[in-house]
């Protein structure tokens, strides 16, 4: 064998030998970074705030809660988050809510006083407000701590909030929004036909990061425009929609699936879009 050919082999060994080693050094980097990351993520968590309701009230349309941060890193941009849905009442000849009744047999069973099951389900939630097609939309009200102006709530402290609710409309296109009160809204729905809507509350905070670290429901009830006056009334008599959000848990036990999108960009497990199923509650 020639030196120019035993040369060509000892650069051909030497480049598969490099090559092999440059993959046992990746493979080894991105072990140690994986490491790092499950390291990284174990230390935020045992860093991150953890919100605590200790209790919550309507004064007429008016909210007050009282929050407590029990875990171990201060809790940035606490907010309220609203959202409504249009509901209708439907009634049912049996507890099973397997065929609904006509106004006709409704009417029947009243004269009659014979027992029917109702239920409140979700409405039509295409709205008109101001000649523009309008559908519910989901807000966020960040609390602020007034004493100290500022919108943190530290470790192991615990403070009162007071806040005056809104609901959000937007339009088809979502380019146009709308931010009425209650009373506003009660005249929205009002002039749309609507008799009832469901209204349902939940607590979110940030981590230093600015990432989401968990939900709290705060409440989730239906107000029956003819028969409460105010947000305080309808929570008092506590009915419940018939529906329940279900949390992420649940949604990998019953096979539903999160779009593509929305799993690939979310930065926390906690951030799941509101699914809807039917509950077991039932009125009379």
């Amino acid at each position: 064998m020639d030196s120019v050919t035993l040369a060509t082999v000892f650069v051909a060994i030497a480049t598969i030998f490099l090559a092999g080693v440059t993959y046992l050094l990746f493979k080894e980097g991105k072990r140690q970074a994986n490491i790092l990351t499950k390291l990284t993520l174990i230390l935020r968590s045992q860093n991150d705030p953890s919100l605590l309701i200790k209790s919550s009230a309507f004064d007429l349309n008016k909210l007050n809660i009282t929050v407590e941060n029990i875990g171990n890193g201060p809790a940035y941009s606490v907010a309220i988050g609203t959202k409504f849905f249009p509901m209708k009442q439907t009634f049912y000849k049996d507890a099973d809510g397997t065929r609904p009744l006509l106004a006709s047999e409704v009417e029947n069973a009243a004269n009659q006083r014979k027992q029917a099951y109702m239920f409140y389900e979700l409405g039509d939630q295409k709205l008109v407000n101001g000649g523009k097609e309008v559908k519910p939309l989901a807000l966020t009200y960040i609390l602020i701590n007034k004493q100290r102006s500022t919108l943190m709530l530290p470790s192991h402290e615990t403070f009162s909030y007071s806040i005056d609710l809104g609901f959000g409309l937007q339009d088809k296109n979502g380019s146009t929004k709308f931010f009425p009160d209650y009373e506003l809204l009660r005249k929205i729905l009002t002039e749309n036909g609507v008799t009832c809507f469901a209204i349902s509350l939940d607590l979110v905070g940030k981590n230093m990061a600015e990432d989401p670290i968990q939900s709290l429901g705060i409440a989730s009830f239906v107000v029956d425009l003819k028969k409460h006056s105010c947000l305080q009334v309808a929570y008092e008599e506590n009915l419940t929609p018939h529906f329940i959000t279900i949390d992420m848990i649940d949604l990998a036990k019953k096979g539903i699936p999160l779009e593509r999108d929305f799993y690939l960009n979310s930065k926390s497990p906690v951030n799941f879009p509101q699914y809807f199923e039917k509950g077991e509650q039932e009125g009379t």
